[in-house]
Parts: C-alpha cells; structure tokens; sequence
C-alpha cells in the first residue's frame, strides 16, 4: 500500500481536481450563455477549501493511529488488500454505509444542522460539490470505523474516500441530460438533482452515494420529472461564508436556550411535517 495514500497527496490532487473541474464548467456555461453566480461559486470554493483543510487533514491526524489501531488488534477478518474482491467489498459495503449515513443526516436535526450547509445553494453545479460542511468531522471519521473493524486497510478508506469525492463531485451538473440506463444503476446527475430538490415529491430521495440500489431496495428512489429547485426550505443562507459554514448549529441552540423546537433548525425538507418515508 503506497504510503502516499496515507500522506498530503491526496488531498492535494482533491484540490487541484475540484478546482479544475469547477473551471472547466464555468467556461462550459459561459459558452451554452447559462447565468453564472460568482459569489455563489466563490462561497462554495471557500468552505470546501475549509472542509478540506479540516475534515482530510484533520481526520489524517486525529483519526488514521486509531484506524490503524482497530485493524491491528481489533479487526474481525484478516482481508487481503491485494485482492481486487476485496475492494470491491469495501466498495459496496461503503456504498451501503454512506447511503444510512446520509440518510440519518437528513433525519437527525443534530446531523442535519451540518449536512444542511452543502443543500444550501440554490445553484446546481460542480462549485455546489465542494459546498460540504467542517462540521461532519466530529461524526464521519467515526462511522468509519466500521471499515478497519472488518479488517479493510485503513489506507483504502482514505483512497476510496478521495476516489467516490472526485467522481462525486460530478454527479452536480445540471445541465447533464437524463440518460435512461445510467439513471437505472448510478448515482447519475439526474438522479443526484432529485436529491437536491426542495419539490415535494423530492424531498429526502436519493441517498445513494455510487448505486440507485439501495434507494429502490429502502424504498427512497425517485427518478427526475419535474425541473428541481434548488435550496432548503425555511433556511435563508446567511451572507458570510464564517456564519454559513455553522449550518444550522446556532438555531439548534437557540432553540434548546428557549425550550421550543425551532422549524428553521430542521430546515425544511421535510422534517417538520412528515417521515423521510412516503
């Protein structure tokens, strides 16, 4: 396992990758003559240049000796990290695992005040990707240890995590059409806008991270039919990028210093009114 994967490299390509790819859709749409945001793009290149500071570098240093640890002395299987089954088995159990994360982070007001920062954005787009909130550090990084548990490599986390965040990263295009069989298996844009929508019948669909199955197998799946609208109900994102990156932190204890549940704390989507089933 190249210690690489261990090391900066990773997140330094991370960097270079989203800001790239962000660049290259910008001239895309300034060449199809669709409205360009700045500020909104600029917001969401910062936070998600804090995200990483934060969550990959912080995670590296507070989490990987405790990863490596649980997969020394505490590891249920001894998996051999040469053998390609291998990583497709930590691909779709980690598939598996994001999808209930996810999930939680839309049913939860205390995980949903952090994942609600990367909904925030009334725009569609590669920028919107990287809109991702420093706040999931205190709870990811934890959940993976399910990975080093089973006896999975801790450098296949961090490899696999940058590789799902690199394509994932495409899975924000808007103006990408619906395209039958791809929106059948994967996670495609179509799909992914569904999730970002704040039309009724979208509302807290498509948790998939890489595969639709877990949201036809759970019963969450909804394919693309009306246009979507973008944004979260009952959340006006504050102006500045600091408050913004608090998500919905401060009305959370706002609400618990006053006793009463505060609609704007679970943000719409849903949560206030009715199950993330329908």
């Amino acid at each position: 396992m190249p210690d690489s994967l261990l090391g900066l490299d990773l997140p330094r390509f991370l960097v270079l990758w989203a800001g790239a790819s962000i660049a290259v859709e910008l001239v895309v749409l300034r060449w199809r003559g669709s409205a360009i945001d700045l500020r909104d793009t600029l917001t969401s290149m910062l936070l998600g240049l804090v995200w990483t500071g934060i969550r990959v570098v912080g995670a590296k240093v507070l989490f990987l000796g405790a990863w490596v640890w649980v997969w020394q002395h505490l590891a249920l299987f001894d998996l051999d990290h040469g053998d390609p089954r291998t990583w497709l088995a930590y691909w779709l159990i980690g598939d598996l695992v994001y999808y209930w994360t996810h999930r939680l982070e839309h049913r939860s007001p205390l995980l949903w005040a952090s994942h609600l920062v990367h909904h925030s954005s009334t725009r569609f787009n590669l920028a919107t990707a990287v809109r991702q909130p420093w706040t999931e550090v205190f709870y990811k990084p934890i959940v993976a240890f399910w990975a080093p548990l089973l006896g999975f490599h801790p450098a296949m986390y961090v490899f696999v995590g940058a590789l799902s965040l690199a394509v994932g990263q495409w899975q924000h295009l808007e103006w990408f059409p619906k395209v039958r069989w791809l929106d059948a298996v994967v996670m495609s844009p179509s799909n992914h806008r569904v999730h970002h929508g704040t039309n009724p019948e979208y509302l807290d669909r498509n948790f998939g991270g890489s595969l639709v199955v877990w949201d036809r197998l759970f019963g969450t799946y909804t394919p693309e039919v009306a246009p979507p609208v973008y944004g979260v109900l009952g959340y006006e994102p504050p102006t500045s990028p600091l408050r913004l990156s608090l998500g919905g932190y401060p009305a959370l204890v706002a609400s618990a210093r006053t006793g009463h549940r505060s609609d704007r704390s679970r943000a719409g989507r849903g949560l206030c009114d009715r199950p993330v089933m329908s």
